[in-house]
């Protein structure tokens, strides 16, 4: 039976129209969607990864929702051995290993890795689908999240919840929230930051 790809209508009244989106799948138009500047996504924020980095040991790293995997890429350039895990159909193979996974299909279940990075992904996919990414995050140590919140303005944003949801999915998913590293990971960007508003509004840090 051919697999089913579950998607609720784009509004496209809803799109942010500061935003150029990229990715997007004719065939499947609830991939892609990315930012292709990592600078303009909010979630640019390698003074934020070099302190993951160093607090908790990090040698892998695993970006889901990678886009077009520049984060993976800042990972690979500073010596961590880095995948990036997106649907879109026009990944580049160039200095990161790729996985194109659509989460609406399945899960992904990576071997062991130390991080999972997780920024402005989780709202991308129907609600139905969450425990297909679920899968993946649990086969990590660590888990940085980023995620958008209701009301919030993007390209096939289908499930904006509250902080409080989250909370509540990772904690039955065998997660423990390290509030104390979420609010210091936060304080390290200066509250007009822009690469990394954010970053600096909804990240969840979690541990297992």
């Amino acid at each position: 039976m051919t697999a089913r790809i579950a998607t609720k209508p784009i509004r496209k009244d809803f799109l942010d129209p500061n935003q150029s989106y990229r990715g997007i799948s004719i065939a499947a138009p609830h991939l892609g969607g990315f930012v292709e500047a990592p600078h303009m996504t909010g979630t640019w924020v390698p003074w934020v990864w070099e302190r993951i980095i160093e607090a908790f040991n990090i040698k892998t790293m695993t970006d889901v929702g990678a886009g077009d995997g520049q984060v993976a890429r800042w990972f690979a350039y500073s010596g961590i051995d880095a995948m990036a895990v997106d649907g879109c159909p026009n990944l580049r193979d160039d200095g990161v290993r790729y996985v194109r996974h659509d989460y609406s299909q399945g899960p992904f279940v990576p071997h062991k890795r130390d991080l999972c990075w997780s920024a402005e992904f989780v709202e991308h996919v129907d609600e139905e689908f969450v425990p297909n990414f679920l899968a993946t995050f649990r086969q990590h140590r660590v888990l940085a999240l980023t995620h958008a919140l209701p009301g919030h303005a993007g390209y096939h944003h289908v499930h904006c919840v509250p902080p409080s949801t989250w909370l509540k999915i990772l904690r039955a998913d065998g997660w423990t929230f390290d509030a104390e590293n979420t609010h210091d990971l936060r304080s390290v960007l200066p509250r007009d930051d822009f690469p990394g508003r954010c970053v600096k509004e909804t990240l969840l840090l979690f541990r297992r």
